[in-house]
């Protein structure tokens, strides 16, 4: 029955709205072929359609499933093989029924097929033999091709993590399509997986510039989003934050749009505020470790090292715990000497907050009753 309906829906666009509530419970259903069935339905309504309305709901429910340690494998492969497919794949083959991926809506197409090569490849007809010479009018319309498909794979991410309310799980996806393989795996299916994780690690640089680029027409259009503007100025920033988990070199040569939000005028709210700067700071202290001693040195140069300073005495446990681990890692980096900037400063907020305990030492047993701004920084200490 479920998939009568779904060839129903995906030959009908139009109607994937109409039956989206009814489709969501089976991605939970205890039948394995039932939830493989509703896998592709949604599948093939993505790809015909990757703009609809329920698209956000459906793609967190089933990369909430592909997380579960307990999840049949074979589902998993199809919930993997879809997301490879939309945001990751090197060479994306588009069929007409496929090709609104690139637009953004669903349309009606004629029967012929069209190559969408993803990083270094360019546009081929489906014959070698007959592929015409390449053009820099082609080669302008394939990076055209590229950033489109980006610029829509970034607003599906970012849009996922806005409605889960976190960036846990698509973190987790990253990391199933992007992390290495054991070296003892080594079956055909494994050596398929590995292939598609080298060619999906080529691509992400493509998604991290997309990213930014969403996140700068987000700050230009600040007046006309002014309701979800903070809301989704953190879902961005965790987005870029998932990538850089699993491919944090991509990141890199964005720092210096990022290190600017430590500042902690963003005018949001202060918990927005928080989750921007810590996430900021979380960012950092991946990107550092593959930072060059120039890139560090240039950085130290700046305002970043008192920026994050001044975050320690502003904000909670959680984004101190993020301000002191990203001034650690750049003190810490291979690269510098050993009285390098960020090593200084971390060494005096350690001597700040180690005199503010052993002052308070004894000061009661009851937190309770002790004065809330005493009771926050010997927290915070």
């Amino acid at each position: 029955v479920v998939g009568l309906v779904g060839s129903f829906v995906v030959s009908c666009p139009g109607l994937a709205n109409a039956f989206h509530t009814s489709f969501l419970p089976r991605l939970r259903d205890e039948g394995v072929s039932v939830k493989k069935r509703t896998v592709k339905i949604f599948r093939d309504i993505l790809m015909t359609n990757p703009s609809y309305d329920g698209r956000a709901s459906a793609c967190v429910i089933m990369l909430q499933r592909a997380a579960d340690p307990k999840e049949d494998d074979g589902v998993r492969d199809l919930i993997h093989e879809l997301f490879t497919e939309m945001w990751l794949e090197n060479s994306y083959v588009a069929s007409p029924f496929k090709r609104s991926f690139l637009t953004g809506r669903g349309k009606d197409f004629t029967d012929q097929k069209l190559q969408i090569p993803i990083g270094t490849s360019v546009v081929t007809s489906n014959t070698e033999s007959n592929s015409p010479p390449e053009t820099p009018k082609r080669l302008c319309q394939t990076k055209s091709n590229i950033q489109m498909r980006c610029r829509l794979a970034s607003e599906q991410m970012v849009e996922i993590v806005l409605a889960a309310g976190s960036k846990d799980i698509l973190a987790a996806l990253l990391r199933d399509l992007l992390g290495a393989l054991s070296d003892t795996d080594k079956d055909r299916k494994a050596c398929e997986r590995n292939k598609r994780r080298q060619n999906a690690a080529n691509h992400c640089g493509h998604l991290v510039d997309a990213l930014i680029d969403n996140l700068l027409t987000h700050e230009e259009n600040r007046e006309e989003n002014i309701s979800n503007f903070g809301e989704k100025l953190v879902a961005i920033i965790k987005t870029i934050g998932a990538i850089a988990e699993v491919s944090s070199r991509e990141v890199v040569q964005h720092v210096d749009t990022l290190v600017p939000y430590l500042k902690a005028d963003n005018n949001v709210s202060v918990a927005q505020e928080s989750c921007i700067v810590a996430e900021v700071c979380d960012i950092l202290c991946r990107v550092s470790r593959v930072m060059s001693q120039g890139e560090v040195m240039r950085l130290a140069q700046g305002s970043l090292s008192d920026d994050i300073e001044k975050i320690t005495y502003s904000f909670g446990s959680s984004t101190l715990s993020s301000a002191v681990a990203a001034l650690c890692e750049f003190g810490n980096h291979g690269a510098v000497n050993c009285n390098n900037l960020f090593r200084t400063k971390a060494m005096k907020l350690a001597g700040i907050f180690y005199r503010y305990l052993y002052k308070n030492v004894g000061l009661t047993t009851d937190f309770s009753k002790v004065k809330k701004c005493i009771r926050n920084n010997i927290q915070r200490a």
